[in-house]
């Protein structure tokens, strides 16, 4: 309000330089075309004409030039900072709850599902069978037989031996499990199969020994052999004897007829000796 009742007192004009004849100094609202030549103000002359002084002298021309700049810039950011002074904050929980709602989420992949069996609703479940974690246990009979049931039921297929099925429950002396079909690797089988199929049951005497049922056994007697030239033969009596070898009776000493016979060696074969002839 100070500043606007001094602008009332005085005006004080600003001065404008003619380009054209280069007269100085000329008022900027009384001589709006050059005393000189007569020529009108510019455009970039203008501002320099435009502003009015309401100051007593040039001295407090600057001072005043200043405090209207001041003026002007706080006429323009006052409601600007009003308007920012009356925005309402935001409370911390809800900026919270933004910084978290902004946060990236890491995306897991699922492990893929199992696949189903084929003929999973043929398969018989029972209520009193338990979970079991599969391990790398496989078959160990030639050909085991996989059944809708347990140790029961439809035969699903045969399993070889050295598989390694996905094993799933068990219930009595049988597991259920799922494996490839053999007739078909891309299509999976479920069934019962017995869980001796994997294993094998050693018995161990583990009680205390008996020295005359454990003492050391006799080894084996030698196997039974003939010299050179002679065959092994078991029909002629209850324990094998040795007989010449021969193709005709003038291979035998009495040289009479049916003295070469066919007979049957130790090692179960034919073969033509002397029966009658002792070595």
């Amino acid at each position: 309000m100070l500043l606007f009742a001094a602008m009332s007192e005085a005006v004080y004009e600003m001065f404008w330089d003619c380009k054209y004849c280069g007269q100085k100094k000329l008022l900027g609202l009384t001589h709006r075309f050059c005393a000189g030549c007569g020529k009108g103000r510019s455009v970039s002359s203008r501002a320099a004409s435009s502003a009015i002084r309401s100051c007593a002298n040039e001295a407090d021309f600057l001072i005043c030039h200043s405090l209207m700049r001041k003026l002007f810039l706080l006429s323009v950011l006052a409601p600007c900072v009003a308007l920012l002074a009356g925005c309402p904050k935001k409370p911390a929980a809800d900026a919270d709850a933004g910084d978290e709602a902004a946060a990236p989420v890491a995306v897991v992949d699922a492990a893929p599902a199992a696949p189903v069996a084929k003929n999973v609703n043929d398969v018989a479940r029972f209520p009193a069978e338990k979970p079991v974690t599969d391990d790398a246990q496989k078959t160990i009979d030639l050909f085991a037989s996989v059944k809708t049931g347990c140790k029961s039921g439809t035969q699903v297929a045969l399993m070889k031996a050295g598989t390694d099925p996905v094993k799933i429950a068990e219930f009595q002396d049988c597991l259920l499990v799922t494996f490839p079909d053999p007739k078909d690797a891309t299509v999976t089988l479920m069934g019962w199969i017995p869980k001796d199929a994997f294993t094998r049951v050693t018995l161990v005497d583990a009680g205390i020994k008996d020295a005359a049922v454990d003492a050391p056994v006799d080894a084996a007697p030698a196997a039974f052999k003939c010299p050179a030239g002679q065959e092994a033969i078991v029909n002629l009596g209850t324990a094998p004897v040795c007989r010449k070898k021969c193709v005709t009776e003038k291979d035998c000493k009495t040289q009479t007829a049916g003295a070469c016979k066919t007979a049957t060696t130790l090692a179960g074969k034919l073969s033509n000796v002397c029966v009658n002839e002792t070595p």
